[in-house]
């Protein structure tokens, strides 16, 4: 017995990489004041290691290498490897510092490392991880993509525009071959303005997609960009101009792997930092039973955790930021728990992860019995959680910034992909989901919606989705995609693009879907609450719909909307709730929000109509029907139906669903319309069927007959209705008309008393009026409602100190705004060279007060400026002045603001900054010779152009009065790199890049 306690006793063994020597024997290396030194040792030593012992690694130090376990503890005494002493977490390093740089002209440096790896994916300058170079640099236009029209199997992409002036063989190649496909391959040939390559995923690619260049010196331009040379084993590496990069800390990775853990078990990994492994930081294989508890893992190059066939695996409390591709991925993993990691800044540079799916991703995990709870997830290239298997829960997470590389994505998703298999017990529960940010750059529809709160995917089934929260994402808050058996209860999905999207496609259906108990809320009157698509028409078998709230109080109308097919044509139908409960008997119990918003104000209404038969006092002119298949009739009538004299609309043909669906038109021409001006259309209607819907629009007469405004929806019922609707900043047009989109199925009806009115029109903010809060702890907040009084959607009163529940959210309706006695008599602006002036007057405004200055692209405001009351120009007269107006739409509101934060606003204007004539160079990037088109609107005008350096230095200059000719710089003399040209016209300025080869 005193043999047995003797050989089990656990050891201690010590490691310092400033005092340790790898000499010393195990029994020496057992006291810390003689330590060993080397992970090298602790490699060699590990398989000696007993059930209990403990590696303890010196704080505040840094080790260099592999760690590769070779022995396993038990359950009652697991092998641990931790850290002693004070200070920071000891560091285990995968990084080679780099020296000797030598100058190699045009602000790139260049040192040779022969100890690097055919691949490195991590460069730290002064401790920032930097992005491999690339062109078009990621800040120019398209997001820095360029697009190949045309591509041949997966080794070939075209791009007409590619020119051959640069040779980018031996290049890398980064392909956006679909929405969620970002694949690098290496260029192994050019041809004209076609790019061979080899290396990819088997995904092929898509035209009219887009692609970039990166890793080839001829990327190089900005601070921090770098390509290696896996075969010279050259490192390149672009600095400002003057800076020298020798006495600055830079480090490349050269250890593919950091910690090796195959077939073990019970092995406890304690308070350790993992830094810069040039592939995986942790890799673990067919273990049971090992942990990670408050370990950091930073700077992986592909993934910081990767796993396959674990059993029992932990990572508690553990911090993982700046992984390349993926922050932890599980593959057929048993009984794993991920809870309290913070994982940031996962897959954030397109280019820089690896090919395929399952990339670009902070957590992706198969198999049975898992949970991931409690984590942070914050800035994810593309989706955050996606697990896969049986008896799974995602609980209690906060997920934001996701989808920003890559999208068709969610914060959290999960898929089946075929009906044979089917996972059961998965639950996502009492999360919080922000910010779906959406990637449209590098496709043919950057304006696209695709990126999702929680998204379950192709005959995803059994899953209860309830308490959760997701907001602000571009696409939906909750996305079924041929999904069956889903339990969504008790969920808040607010602000996103639509707050519920179900489509049905494919081979797939989507069945047996409970949606129960849930908060849908859209914030803006442009967001629909829920949206249904299908292939079959078949809306009323994907599942049962009651007792949720369909919430958009600044304009509850037609808050669902649907999509479906009709003998092979596309339908789209809208609803309010009392159609949709009609319509498929969904949501009987359900509601729409107790308080509304009012969406607009009208200043001002001029008493001038633009349709001048507005009473259709004695007949219809300047009013008809149109319908291709000439179902759609008019009639004049008097005492039927309205006030008197009215238009009659009325259909005939066969009663069948291809007819009854087919678009008609009533059409009324009311002449010009500007795009800086507003308009409200009011008119009175009656027909002859309850529950059925029109679109209402202005749109250009004769050819392309285009919308002039988006439309918008009327309801038509039995009973006489009054309708108003505001048309702000349509597109100009000398000829419109009000358009009514109607068909059939719309029924007989009369119109009346139509008057179309210049105004004066104040949208409503919604955030004047609409409050959203959430709580992602464990632990109940207060609130303070800063003596503001608010209700709920269900109109429950909340005032002084509100108190969250852990895990959860809400959204507030304002009751009521203060009226502040300002008001704006004028508001006006105008373009001045690049420079909008925007000018107003007001009532004397209270002392303390103040004005701040909002301009959109979309009418979605942000403050770009403010100046105090007492800065007027002259009594009641302000200006300001936006230097850097965006191109195209240019919106405009003032807010006034006083002393006690009450506030009101100004009309909104419009100034349009256009952008459609510009200079162009070409070639870019070129060797011999540039050439300069000007636009036409420079054509006359004396020009100074003068060719420069990136530091401003003059290399040649030209005096000119544009004639509309191209004109050329010959610029074989000088050096590669990046120039600018600069065209002075009067003081004002243009500059282009370019890059001489």
């Amino acid at each position: 017995m005193l043999l047995l306690s003797v050989t089990t006793q656990a050891n201690n063994y010590y490691f310092s990489s400033v005092t340790g020597d790898d000499s010393r024997s195990s029994l020496e290396a057992q006291n810390p004041a003689t330590p060993w030194k080397t992970l090298a040792k602790l490699t060699s030593f590990f398989p000696s290691l007993q059930p209990g012992d403990s590696v303890l690694l010196k704080r505040d130090e840094t080790f260099y290498g592999t760690i590769i376990s070779g022995a396993s503890g038990t359950a009652a005494n697991p092998i641990v490897i931790a850290s002693f002493g004070a200070g920071a977490k000891p560091i285990i390093s995968g990084f080679s510092i780099l020296n000797n740089w030598v100058a190699a002209g045009n602000n790139t440096w260049e040192t040779t490392n022969p100890s690097l790896n055919d691949s490195v994916n991590v460069l730290l300058l002064n401790g920032a991880s930097q992005f491999r170079g690339r062109y078009p640099n990621a800040d120019a236009p398209n997001g820095g993509y360029l697009f190949y029209e045309s591509h041949a199997g997966n080794f070939l992409v075209t791009d007409n525009e590619l020119g051959s002036s640069q040779d980018w063989s031996g290049a890398d190649i980064v392909i956006r071959k679909n929405r969620y496909i970002t694949d690098r391959g290496k260029i192994i040939q050019q041809t004209g303005n076609s790019l061979f390559y080899t290396g990819t995923s088997s995904y092929e690619a898509v035209d009219s997609f887009g692609y970039f260049i990166q890793n080839h010196p001829a990327t190089l331009d900005q601070r921090g960009e770098w390509c290696y040379n896996g075969i010279s084993k050259k490192m390149t590496l672009y600095l400002n101009a003057g800076e020298n990069p020798n006495g600055q800390e830079i480090k490349a990775s050269l250890y593919n792997t950091l910690l090796q853990v195959w077939n073990k078990r019970y092995i406890y990994f304690n308070d350790l930092d993992f830094t810069g492994a040039n592939e995986y930081a942790i890799d673990i294989f067919g273990n049971t039973n090992i942990q990670f508890n408050r370990c950091h893992i930073n700077n992986a190059g592909t993934t910081a955790v990767i796993g396959l066939s674990n059993t029992s695996i932990l990572l508690d409390s553990c911090q993982i930021l700046h992984s390349n591709n993926n922050g932890i991925y599980l593959q057929d993993e048993n009984n794993t728990t991920i809870r309290n990691c913070i994982i940031k800044n996962t897959g954030e540079f397109p280019g820089m992860g690896n090919n395929g799916e399952n990339t670009y991703q902070a957590i992706n995990i198969t198999g049975s019995n898992n949970i991931i709870q409690n984590n942070f997830i914050d800035s994810t290239g593309y989706t955050a959680v996606r697990f896969e298997g049986d008896f799974v829960e995602v609980k209690n997470n906060l997920v934001q910034h996701f989808n920003f590389v890559k999208d068709d994505g969610a914060g959290i998703y999960t898929w089946t992909g075929s009906p044979a298999v089917v996972y059961r017990g998965r639950k996502i529960t009492d999360n919080i989901v922000l910010y779906g940010a959406g990637a449209g750059y590098g496709t043919p529809e950057p304006d696209a919606q695709v990126s999702y709160g929680i998204y379950l995917d192709e005959t995803a089934g059994y899953v209860d989705i309830q308490g959760n929260t997701a907001a602000y994402c571009k696409g939906a808050g909750l996305f079924l995609h041929n999904a069956n058996n889903i339990n969504v209860s008790n969920n808040t999905l607010f602000n996103n693009g639509t707050q519920m999207l179900l489509n049905e496609n494919h081979t797939y259906l989507l069945r047996a879907n409970s949606i129960f108990g849930n908060m849908l809320f859209s914030k803006y009157n442009y967001q629909p609450v829920s949206h249904l698509l299908a292939d079959l028409n078949d809306f009323t078998e994907f599942g049962t719909f009651d007792n949720n709230y369909y919430c958009r109080p600044i304009d509850d109308k037609f808050v669902f909307e649907t999509d479906y097919k009709v003998l092979g044509e596309l339908g789209h139908a809208v609803y309010d709730l009392p159609g949709w409960q009609n319509k498929f008997g969904f949501d009987l119990n359900s509601k729409i929000t107790g308080t509304q918003i009012p969406p607009y104000a009208i200043t001002s209404l001029s008493a001038s109509n633009k349709f001048a038969n507005g009473g259709f006092n004695s007949n219809l002119d300047s009013a008809l029907t149109f319908s291709s298949i000439g179902i759609c009739h008019g009639a004049w009538v008097n005492g039927e139906a309205l006030d008197g004299g009215a238009m009659k609309v009325y259909f005939d043909g066969p009663n069948d669903s291809v007819t009854n669906n087919k678009v008609a038109y009533v059409i009324m021409h009311v002449g010009s319309v500007d795009t800086t001006k507003q308009y409200v259309l009011r008119f009175s209607l009656q027909g002859t069927k309850n529950l059925k819907t029109f679109q209402v629009y202005l749109r250009k007469e004769g050819e392309p007959y285009n919308p002039l405004v988006n439309p918008q929806y009327c309801n038509v019922s039995t009973t006489r209705t009054e309708n108003e609707f505001q048309f702000s900043f349509p597109q100009s047009q000398s000829s419109a008309s009000i358009i009514f989109e109607i068909s059939k199925d719309v029924g007989d009806f009369y119109i009346d008393n139509i008057r179309l009115s210049e105004a004066v029109i104040s949208p409503t903010n919604a955030d004047d009026y609409i409050r959203f809060e959430y709580n992602a702890t464990a632990n109940s907040s207060s609130v303070d409602l800063n003596g503001i009084e608010y209700v709920d959607a269900k109109n429950n009163p909340f005032s002084g100190t509100l108190t969250l529940a852990p895990w959860s959210s809400i959204v507030l309706i304002r009751k009521a705004l203060d009226v502040l006695p300002v008001k704006f008599s004028q508001f006006s602006g105008k373009l001045i060279q690049k420079e909008v002036q925007l000018n107003w007057s007001t009532t004397p405004p209270p002392d303390g007060s103040r004005f701040e200055i909002e301009r959109s692209p979309d009418q979605h405001f942000i403050k770009i400026g403010t100046i105090d009351a007492t800065m007027n120009v002259s009594p009641g007269m302000y200006r300001f002045t936006d230097p850097l107006p965006e191109p195209g739409k240019n919106y405009y509101r003032i807010k006034e603001i006083d002393a006690d934060g009450a506030f009101t606003y100004s009309n909104v204007i419009v100034i349009n900054i256009n952008t459609t004539e510009k200079a162009i160079l070409w070639p870019n990037p070129a060797t011999g010779s540039i050439h300069l088109n000007l636009p036409k609107s420079l054509i006359g005008k004396k020009l100074a152009l003068s060719l420069q350096t990136v530091t401003g230095t003059i290399l040649a200059t030209k005096q000119l009065i544009a004639s509309g000719e191209t004109i050329s710089f010959d610029i074989s003399a000088y050096s590669k790199g990046l120039y600018l040209l600069r065209i002075d016209e009067n003081g004002e300025f243009n500059t282009i890049n370019f890059i001489k080869q």
